[in-house]
Order: C-alpha cells, then structure tokens, then sequence
C-alpha cells in the first residue's frame, strides 16, 4: 500500500471519529437527536428542529427554516401528557431573487416551503397582505432572476396555466402590449412601458372549512 492511499485511510478514520463525537455530543442536547433515549441523559425537554428531522422544510443554502416540535417528558413515563407535545411553525422573510421587489414571506409546514404573504418591504404592494390569517397555504411557484428574451407574437409559459402574450411592441420599443391568458381565455390585458413592472392581481376563492 502506498504512502498516499494510506494517508488517505488515515484520513478517512480521523474523519468518522470526529462524525462519532458530534453524534455523541448531539444525543445530550435538547434539540439534537430526535430520538430520546434515556440512557444518555438527555433533557426531559427537546425539541426536533428543521436541522435535525427530514419531515421538516429546510433550505440548506440559505438556512431557511421555521417549524420545531418540542416533547416535555415526564421523568419514570412512557407516555406524553396533554399539552406535552407542541408544533410550531411561523412566517419567514425572504428575498426575491430579483432584488428589486424586494421581500416576501414563506412558511414551511410538513417539509414544504409556501407562501405566506407580502410585507411592507414588498416592491409592488403597498400594504401587509397576509393568507396564512385566512387560514389559506399556496405554494411558491415561482422566484427567478433569470432573463427572456420575447418578442411580438411570442408567448411567456408560466404554472397552472397560464401563458404571457406579447401582443405587440411599438417601433421605437418603449412600450409593449401584453395579454395574460389562462386555459385559453383572456384574463388581463396591459400596456407596459419600458423597464416596468406587470403585477395582476387576482382572488384566491373561498376558503372551505372541513365540517
């Protein structure tokens, strides 16, 4: 065996021995490993975090993540008592990819990323607008910088549907003419000067209770 391959064995072991430790060292703190093990002395009282359970949603680039779940134990009992168990989860805020709107906010709940609503940070609304107080979750579909080139004729495919038209671009290229078509139909048409925005708004139907 040659000197190289052997330093990387060496290597190789040091490496799982300090993967060893912190293992070690996470089964005694009170959000470390899920599970609890009273042999370890582990506090009556831990909470799983999105950093230590998969069934949470975590953003490994950013860190983004909200939801925890704490268990008080009852020293002596199998059992969880009342009120003993409780999940949270709460809004975070987060940039758009493209810096000039701004913020928005999302929520994580049972390992997925929704939105949550708009702040005052966000560009292109004047107010906090909030869905998660109706009790309504939405998923992100999109948040890209990334740029397109489009010309008259040409058609823009966004989710569930719909479809950005260019209808027609002026001589001069200052304005644009736009059509949002969704399934087919029309639903919004614009005049967009240049380097504008296009916002439509729309409602979210009504929320329907389970009985």
């Amino acid at each position: 065996m040659g000197i190289k391959n052997y330093m990387r064995i060496l290597y190789l072991f040091l490496v799982l021995g300090l993967l060893c430790i912190n293992a070690a060292a996470q089964v005694s703190d009170s959000t470390g490993n899920r599970i609890w093990d009273e042999n370890t002395n582990q506090s009556l009282t831990y909470t799983w975090t999105p950093q230590t359970y998969s069934g949470f949603y975590y953003d490994l680039d950013t860190g983004e993540g909200s939801e925890n779940l704490t268990v008080r134990l009852t020293e002596g009992s199998r059992t969880i008592e009342k009120n003993n168990l409780q999940y949270e989860t709460k809004p975070i805020q987060t940039d758009f990819e493209h810096d000039k709107w701004g913020s928005y906010q999302v929520i994580g709940f049972m390992a997925e990323r929704y939105f949550a609503g708009y702040t005052g940070n966000s560009g292109f609304a004047n107010k906090n607008i909030s869905v998660i107080s109706e009790g309504q979750l939405s998923k992100v579909l999109t948040d890209t910088d990334e740029k397109k080139s489009l010309y008259t004729g040409s058609s823009l495919i966004l989710e569930e549907g719909y479809t950005l038209n260019i209808v027609e671009v002026d001589v001069n290229g200052n304005t644009v003419w736009v059509q949002l078509v969704k399934d087919g139909n029309i639903v919004d048409d614009a005049f967009l000067s240049s380097n504008s925005d296009y916002v439509y708004k729309t409602g979210l139907g009504v929320q329907k209770m389970c009985p």
